[in-house]
Parts: structure tokens; C-alpha cells; sequence
């Protein structure tokens, strides 16, 4: 299993890169997560269509699934024969052009910085990994 993430940033904060990593590292018994920095989400979106893979744009939004929501889904991506999943940071005005993506996701409702919206990307897909092998997230 794969996991992509596709930022339009160059770069993002050094504390988040950092928080991103550590998730990076949790989240390799499950998958890999690969970051794509300086990203044109839309041109992404179309050239990641021919993959055998899901593409899910992440926009901020009212409707945040919760963390078994989310697990379910990745429970869902795998029964149906995915291999990867390509996440696409958008913004609200993102969110109103949908063409090129298959899903959409809101993380928070807030709009945060893309380093802060890796950050919780990636540590959502930990807890949904823990969530589907029954692991104990919280110590």
C-alpha cells in the first residue's frame, strides 16, 4: 500500500516536516507515505488517473469524518483493489471544481497552514491503520 500526498507548497515548516516524518516512520508497518512538494494538484489529480489508485482532494470543511469513518473508508479503498491512495491539499476553492478527483475529505473546518494540514493528514492515516489492526492508539 502507498500513500500520496500532494502539496502545492515548495516546502513546510520544519516543525511539521519533523511531526511528518515521525508519522512517516509509525506508518511504515502499514504503508508507505510519500510527500510531493511544489505540486499542481490538478495536473497531479489527471496524471495519477491512470494509476491503480484513489484520488481524494482535502479541503477544510463543516463535515470532518471521524477517525473510525476514516478507517472505514481505507477498509473500503482495500476491499475494492486499490493499491494507492493520492491525497491532494486543496483549498475552499479547490473544493468547488471537483474534476480529476474521485473523492473529497475535510480534515478540520479551519483553514491551517499545508504544513499543519500534512501534519494531520498524516496522522490520521496512523490512526486508521491502528484502527483496522486493532491496535491501541493512545498509551
Amino acid at each position: 500500500m502507498t500513500i500520496h500526498l500532494y502539496l502545492t507548497q515548495k516546502k513546510i515548516e520544519p516543525d511539521y516536516e519533523r511531526a511528518v516524518k515521525e508519522y512517516q516512520k509509525r506508518l511504515q508497518r502499514f504503508a508507505a507515505l510519500t510527500l510531493h512538494y511544489g505540486t499542481d494538484i490538478k495536473k497531479a489529480a489527471l496524471s495519477a488517473q491512470d494509476k491503480k489508485g484513489i484520488r481524494i482532494l482535502i479541503t477544510p470543511g463543516k463535515k470532518t469524518p471521524a477517525s473510525t469513518e476514516l478507517a472505514e473508508k481505507f477498509s473500503r479503498f482495500f476491499v475494492d483493489g486499490y493499491s494507492s491512495l493520492h491525497f491532494f491539499l486543496g483549498s475552499k476553492e479547490d473544493a468547488k471544481d471537483l474534476n480529476g478527483f474521485d473523492e473529497q475529505l475535510s480534515l478540520t473546518g479551519f483553514s491551517v497552514s499545508a504544513g499543519l494540514t500534512a501534519v494531520l493528514a498524516a496522522e490520521q492515516f496512523y490512526r486508521a491503520f491502528c484502527i483496522l489492526n486493532h491496535i491501541t492508539y493512545h498509551k
